[in-house]
């Protein structure tokens, strides 16, 4: 159960690197705001959006110092982005894609504590098939839904 007090705290940070970056410069204010957000914003405290990420003390420091960031104009230190040969842009697309490939491709169960249940990426469909794939979604025990266990 999270405080009112914490999530004041929480919705109140970005005003608070909003003023870092009006009175100290770029590098200083960048490095303040989220080592000082980790330090001084609640461990447990967390806005729980639908399709987002949870907003907690990892992501509303960093979101903010970013949003800040681009929104002071200084010319100086913007520069050139790199540019990257072949091979790193194909590693940097197998990084990219790998998560993903292997999320669709998993067939284990989902397990929560005791409990476990139907995996993830698999539906009833005709032949007890998956949608992304032919690979049979059939559990050790002839169905496509695994058993959920009782403690």
């Amino acid at each position: 159960m999270t405080t009112p007090q914490a999530l004041m705290m929480l919705l109140i940070w970005p005003i608070v690197v909003s003023v870092m970056f009006n009175r100290l410069p770029r590098q200083q204010a960048i490095i303040w705001s989220i080592l000082a957000g980790y330090l001084v914003l609640p461990p447990v405290a967390e806005i729980d959006l639908p399709l987002f990420p949870s907003l907690n003390k990892a992501i509303i420091p960093a979101l903010s110092a970013a949003f800040f960031n681009m929104l002071k104009k200084d010319e100086a230190l913007i520069a050139e982005p790199p540019r990257y040969s072949g091979p790193v842009t194909l590693f940097l697309g197998m990084l990219l894609i790998a998560p993903i490939l292997s999320a669709l491709t998993n067939p284990d169960a989902l397990i929560e504590g005791s409990r476990s249940g139907r995996a993830s990426h698999c539906r009833r469909q005709s032949a007890d098939r998956c949608w992304f794939s032919p690979i049979s979604c059939l559990s050790p025990w002839g169905t496509n839904t695994f058993p959920i266990r009782r403690a």
